[in-house]
């Protein structure tokens, strides 16, 4: 009864005690890694009262350090976009666990006011260690372990925030297991699996929110990289691709030889070709993916992947490809993987790809006047039906093309496709086109005939016998031979139709034994 009147006695001075050493902050983030914790206080230092503690093995960043509620939860509402974990809570004073910066604390009085409540600090403290009441709820674990009273029960609590992230906030994992209280009846991996369906409900703060706590009490568990990893991709969801980043960089340098590791490479990849403006420190894991989509998809592409994968970042490197107006590798990325998967997922948008593809890169040949390459690949896309009629521009930059080559029946026959298949309003520019063709062909009467334009004619020729397209290669050499004049242009045309002759009716027969 003695021990009970003199818990009852100190009541309210230890309780004041802890009222005038508490104050609210905001804490961003706890990671077990000192280097993380640095980089996040660097990103905060021109905050006030912004500050690395060390509790037990893990190192806090907090900023701000107010008895005033409000001024905390508006500190709160500035640094929420950039960091969503973020959240408000209570603390005490402890100036010994600060690494870096220091802890400002704004009393709501000034004056006689607080000079009174220092007085009263100062007298509090010295009765700190007396044992609480009964009833009364166990200290946080920041005011330090009292002893219980006989026959009292403590229960061990963690401070709570007052304005908590809607789930545990994912900046709040770590490699430190967490207690427990012995009132939670939830199983560990009950975390993953509401986790993991939330993603797929589409619900990614409460997908965050268990799978952070699932890695959290969990940390060496076997599904942790798969966690982190819905995580990731739940924060790219929410369009916060810095949060991604930072947890796609954890992977990689956590668990580097895993599947997981491979698809944050791949994820990492992605923001960068949508989000390359994203300041993000080259001193991260994880950098040079993010930088360079390219070599990422490179990167991975050369490891055993699964064939869906293997799809699916050929198909993310055509998309980077384009972007970067590399038109000719994007339509030999976006041709092989049709070859090798006819029936893929993106078959419809890599389809509308190459066509736009074959627009602009027969648009660039026929600018650069190559005109070989131009002609070359309208015959490749009209077999792909990767351009029509419809084209109309681009048809008449082709007829053009081939009438340089000196190939004038092709070019008719291309005007007069377009005369039949488009509006009258336009008949106006096929006609320009058609003069501009004749022109052409009168410039290149015979004796004005370029040595350049004889090869080109030679080659074009040369590249429909190696397509075995024999029409059009006689065409070109009959060409080449009427318009080039007597001799060398003559013989070796002929030579070149006759090779081939041999050559196709020779072609089984050194093949057999």
């Amino acid at each position: 009864m003695k021990n009970i009147f003199i818990a009852f006695a100190l009541f309210p001075v230890v309780s004041m005690a802890y009222a005038d050493n508490s104050f609210y902050c905001v804490q961003v983030s706890t990671t077990i890694n000192l280097e993380h914790a640095i980089n996040t206080y660097q990103e905060l230092k021109t905050s006030e009262g912004a500050r690395i503690e060390k509790i037990d093995n893990a190192y806090v960043v907090r900023i701000g350090a107010s008895q005033n509620r409000v001024k905390s939860v508006s500190l709160l509402k500035q640094i929420k976009s950039r960091y969503p974990g973020a959240y408000t809570r209570t603390c005490i004073k402890d100036s010994n666990r600060i690494i870096r910066g220091n802890i400002l604390v704004h009393q709501k009085k000034e004056g006689a006011d607080q000079s009174n409540r220092s007085g009263q600090s100062i007298q509090k403290k010295k009765k700190g260690n007396q044992p609480p009441p009964p009833g009364h709820s166990a200290q946080k674990k920041e005011m330090g372990d009292q002893p219980p009273l006989a026959g009292h029960k403590t229960v061990k609590t963690e401070e709570r925030p007052l304005q908590p992230y809607p789930n545990p906030p994912v900046d709040v994992i770590d490699n430190k297991k967490t207690e427990v209280t012995k009132t939670s009846a939830i199983n560990v991996e009950d975390y993953f699996k509401t986790g993991m369906q939330n993603y797929q409900d589409r619900k990614y703060d409460s997908a965050i929110g268990a799978l952070s706590q699932y890695v959290s009490l969990s940390p060496k568990g076997n599904q942790c990289a798969s966690a982190l990893l819905v995580i990731g991709k739940s924060f790219e969801e929410k369009n916060n691709p810095r949060s991604a980043l930072r947890i796609f960089s954890r992977i990689i340098e956590q668990y580097p030889n895993s599947p997981e590791a491979l698809l944050s490479i791949i994820a990492m990849a992605n923001i960068g070709v949508v989000n390359s403006a994203i300041k993000y420190p080259i001193c991260w894991q994880g950098a040079e993916y993010f930088r360079d989509p390219l070599y990422a998809y490179d990167t991975v592409l050369v490891k055993n992947l699964p064939e869906q994968m293997i799809e699916h970042v050929q198909y993310q490197k055509g998309r980077y490809l384009w972007k970067m107006n590399r038109y000719r590798e994007c339509c030999d990325t976006y041709t092989t993987l049709l070859n090798k998967y006819p029936n893929t997922a993106y078959r419809k948008e890599i389809i509308g790809t190459l066509k736009a593809g074959t627009v602009n890169l027969i648009d660039q040949y026929h600018q650069s006047g190559d005109y070989v390459s131009a002609a070359n690949l309208f015959f490749q896309a009209k077999k792909k039906a990767l351009i029509g009629a419809d084209d109309v521009d681009i048809m008449m930059k082709l007829a053009l093309s081939f009438a340089h080559l000196g190939l004038y029946d092709i070019s008719s026959n291309i005007l007069n496709t377009l005369k039949t298949n488009i509006k009258s309003k336009i008949s106006a520019d096929i006609e320009k086109t058609a003069a501009e063709i004749e022109n052409i062909k009168i410039a290149s009467a015979p004796s004005q005939l370029s040595a350049d334009t004889k090869w080109q004619l030679f080659q074009s020729g040369q590249e429909y016998l190696n397509s075995n397209n024999l029409p059009l290669a006689e065409q070109t050499l009959s060409q080449l031979k009427n318009t080039g004049g007597e001799g060398f242009w003559s013989k070796i045309t002929e030579y070149a139709l006759e090779d081939n002759k041999w050559t196709q009716k020779y072609r089984g027969y050194f093949g057999k034994k």
